[in-house]
């Protein structure tokens, strides 16, 4: 009896076995290629001749007229990256809070509105010096005003403290030690700002670079950049600078690092008012950056900025001939070599206007940080070139060495200006975070009425106005225009057949001539009827088993990979699934977006390449002989597959049906909705601008009797 149990046992286990086979592809393409890093090899190679491409006009600039045609390219490129500006005469409604005497410094808490009921938390160092003007009160106690000063905007990166941070209240207070009016406010996402708190404080999606990835998906969909809503933000806090009355509206600086030095670069390219800019610990290059591996969040990704010709050294030359100041660390994740090339490309374009020396480079051997040492040669540099006053407390500090910098030689290389100045002291007290609040609560989504607007607000609620709706026609013909540009189609797809497990086949093709496409051909009776059906699965055939539901389809069938997908899924430095937004997937998808294309629309792309390629391939029909080129087809999308199948048969109409079962992407969702994207990467479905032009339902509606639900 035992013996029975233990046949049976091993009988039951067979069984479960054979309907769990596996029937994709082993690793590699079944062994015949690594199919792992061909798309990073694709994005980088494209990315590299984009870049040199316009290099060479770049190089061709030779006079001043050159330099104005080409600064004028650049901005109108970062315009369009960033999706436009948002324009607002709305008054600023600076609210004063209170004050802070610290050391050398007065600070006033303060509030302003960058757009209707957007609030702005910010704070205003100012020398604590007699007779300063009041910027509430424009006169001194006797009744009058004072000469006015320099100003500098601080923009902040991604600390979760913000304005509070310990190294920002440095470089705030050193400024403002040296004789200028200093601002910093908090970026969205950061400080008092964060956007997806729960009623009870807790955060929905975690403040900071997630929260700018979150919504700043949500702004592409639209076409536009969360970077607009930054870069507004800061150009209504020079407003605010230009307005007080202690500030020579013709002296503003901007300085930041990290995030605030990618926002300070920006700033540089569209706000004719920044006399001088000194952009920390971000300028390198897109070229070293891409190479680094390393991912940005979204609102650092200018859409179409490649493919228009913008980079780091372009950011620069924007600005020339006024000055500027890059204040690198020697030791960053951004490549410090690439920072050292965009500065000597840029300084040409100064050179061209006799400015050369208005370009400088001051380097710190530390790692990504605005330490002391930078601080100190920011404060030196708008010293210089704004005629600040210098300060007894300023001078005092010139000689000191800050704890934690070492004496750095200077540069000896031509092409860069690199100088030495001794940090600053670090000030006695660091002030409490909660003493630089401007709201009661610490958020001001947690205030009482919550009627500030955050950036998910914006990002869900603004869309390009049209002037008038697209026709079908159009609406098809803006799509395929996005699915076909940039494609490299090989005149043969150079087909490989190879035997698969259950009787299947496995098969791969050039999709385009330095990318595979793949399919598993489940097997069929000879005498199938001619229709084909395109399986898209929501991770592609690394989710099919022998007991999958598609095996259960009728007629000749095959599941297709479509590029990063699969058996051609990205290899990940990281080991992150390719849903996540910190992936190697990720990381190319917002590559494409600086070439000013996009992972969906290259995927839509491989799909109607497979049914061309299977429609031809000689082997299928000589299995099938009822297959012919002219054979009706049949989509099947699955999770992510179903809205890469939904926009393949909106592209082309020979495509017989479509049928959509579990679909994660609904753009009148992402487009309406705060909490937009359930986390099973529905980003990757992006087609940057399709919101705008097109919703779900519109394009379902446009396919007619052809869409078919997995219920119907």
């Amino acid at each position: 009896m035992a013996h029975y149990l233990v046949l049976l046992i091993k009988q039951a286990v067979a069984v479960s076995s054979s309907a769990m086979t596996d029937l994709g592809f082993r690793p590699n393409l079944d062994g015949y290629h690594d199919a792992s890093l061909d798309l990073l090899r694709q994005v980088y190679a494209r990315t590299e001749r984009r870049i040199d491409e316009w290099r060479a006009v770049t190089d061709g600039v030779a006079t001043p007229a050159d330099v104005a045609a080409y600064q004028e390219r650049v901005r109108a490129a970062v315009h369009r990256g960033v999706g436009g500006l948002p324009v607002s005469e709305h008054p600023l409604g600076v609210r004063w809070l209170g004050s802070v005497d610290a050391e050398s410094c007065r600070i006033d808490r303060l509030t302003f509105e960058s757009l209707p009921g957007v609030v702005v938390p910010a704070t205003l160092y100012r020398p604590a010096e007699t007779g300063l003007v009041d910027a509430a009160e424009p006169t001194t106690a006797g009744g009058t005003a004072t000469a006015r000063r320099p100003a500098i905007l601080v923009t902040c990166g991604h600390s979760d403290l913000a304005k509070a941070d310990p190294e920002y209240q440095h470089v705030c207070r050193s400024l403002a030690a040296a004789g200028f009016v200093v601002l910093i406010f908090d970026p969205f996402g950061q400080g008092e700002r964060h956007g997806y708190l729960r009623p009870d404080g807790t955060a929905a999606v975690a403040p900071g670079t997630a929260e700018h990835t979150y919504a700043g998906v949500q702004s592409w969909w639209l076409g536009q950049s969360a970077a607009r809503y930054f870069v507004h933000d800061a150009r209504r806090a020079v407003d605010l600078l230009a307005s007080l009355p202690e500030v020579d509206p013709a002296r503003i600086g901007v300085t930041g690092n990290s995030g605030g030095g990618m926002l300070c670069t920006l700033l540089m390219a569209v706000e004719p008012r920044i006399a001088a800019a000194a952009p920390g610990t971000y300028v390198c290059g897109r070229r070293g950056y891409l190479w680094s591996g390393q991912r940005q969040d979204a609102e650092q990704i200018l859409l179409g900025g490649t493919e228009a010709g913008v980079d780091h050294d372009d950011l620069l030359a924007v600005m020339a001939p006024r000055p500027v100041c890059v204040l690198a660390a020697e030791y960053d994740f951004f490549p410090y070599e690439a920072t050292v090339e965009s500065v000597a490309r840029a300084r040409r374009i100064y050179d061209l206007l006799g400015a050369a020396e208005a370009l400088r480079l001051v380097t710190a051997p530390t790692t990504h940080r605005y330490g002391s040492q930078l601080a100190a040669a920011a404060v030196a540099f708008f010293t210089e070139v704004l005629s600040a006053p210098a300060t007894d407390t300023a001078r005092e500090g010139a000689p000191g060495r800050g704890r934690d910098d070492e004496t750095r030689p200077r540069d000896s290389r031509p092409e860069v200006t690199s100088t030495d100045p001794a940090p600053l002291p670090t000030p006695t007290a660091v002030l409490p975070p909660a003493s630089l609040r401007c709201t009661d609560s610490g958020q001001l989504a947690l205030e009482p009425g919550g009627a500030a607007r955050l950036l998910p607000d914006l990002t869900r609620t603004t869309a390009p106005a049209q002037a008038m709706p697209l026709a079908d026609e159009q609406v098809r013909d803006w799509l395929t225009a996005r699915v076909q540009a940039h494609r490299d189609v090989p005149p043969r797809p150079q087909t490989r057949w190879l035997p698969g497990p259950e009787g299947t086949d496995h098969v791969f093709w050039r999709a385009e001539r330095d990318l595979w496409g793949a399919g598993v051909v489940l097997p069929a009776r000879p005498d199938t009827p001619g229709p084909l059906h395109v399986v898209l699965l929501h991770e592609g055939t690394a989710e099919l088993t022998a007991d999958h539901p598609v095996t259960r389809l009728a007629g000749l069938v095959v599941v297709v990979d479509v590029r990063g997908q699969g058996a051609l899924a990205v290899h990940d430095r990281d080991g992150l699934p390719a849903e996540d937004q910190a992936s190697a997937v990720y990381k190319l998808g917002c590559d494409l977006l600086w070439l000013d294309d996009s992972l969906a629309a290259a995927r839509t792309f491989d799909v109607l390449r497979a049914v061309d390629v299977l429609r031809r391939e000689e082997p299928l029909r000589r299995r099938h002989p009822r297959l012919t080129e002219h054979s009706p087809v049949h989509l099947h999308g699955y999770g992510l597959g179903a809205f890469h199948a939904l926009l393949a048969a909106v592209v082309d109409p020979a495509v017989a049906s479509v049928t959509v079962t579990d679909p994660i992407v609904d753009t009148d969702r992402i487009r309406t909705e705060r909490l937009h994207d359930e986390g099973r990467g529905g980003w990757q479905a992006l087609v940057p601008g399709l919101a705008g032009i097109a919703s779900t339902r519109r394009l379902e509606r446009m396919l007619g009797d052809r869409l078919r639900t997995a219920d119907r």
